[in-house]
């Protein structure tokens, strides 16, 4: 995702990862943003004392992006649950209206074994490396395959 500036532009990942979050919640802020800057147009190497070194308005503005994206999907949180049993059974959604959302689940259930163990990953890395949006929908399809098993 690319965020311009009068003074220049940093590109991030499109989401917040595992990582960003949980440095997010533990008040760390400034190392949360710069596990998500990918690239920017400063001469400096990006860590988190470059980072720290940004006006305060664009990492916020950076971080408020990205978590605004993520708390959106976590609002519609139950709604992907519903979904992950629809898609566990191979059925078909009625209606497009949450069609990005199946589609989704359906693209990250080869990630998953029939009894809701990880298999794989999405992304290359471990678990703190993974994007956090992809992380709801994995946990809701292993929830669901949980809840399938056992019921």
């Amino acid at each position: 995702m690319l965020h311009e500036f009068k003074d220049g532009w940093i590109e991030t990942k499109d989401a917040l990862t595992v990582r960003a979050l949980i440095q997010l919640k533990e008040g760390r802020v400034v190392a949360a943003l710069s596990s998500c800057i990918i690239s920017w147009s400063e001469s400096e190497p990006i860590n988190e004392y470059t980072v720290g070194r940004l006006k305060a308005h664009i990492g916020d503005r950076i971080l408020r992006r990205l978590l605004n994206d993520y708390n959106e999907l976590l609002k519609n949180k139950s709604v992907i649950e519903r979904l992950a049993h629809i898609a566990i059974n191979g059925l078909r959604l009625a209606n497009d209206e949450n069609a990005e959302y199946f589609e989704t689940l359906q693209y990250l259930t080869p990630c998953l074994s029939p009894w809701g163990g990880f298999l794989q990953l999405p992304e290359a890395g471990g678990v703190l490396d993974q994007r956090g949006d992809l992380m709801v929908f994995l946990l809701a399809l292993r929830d669901a395959y949980a809840s399938k098993k056992g019921g």
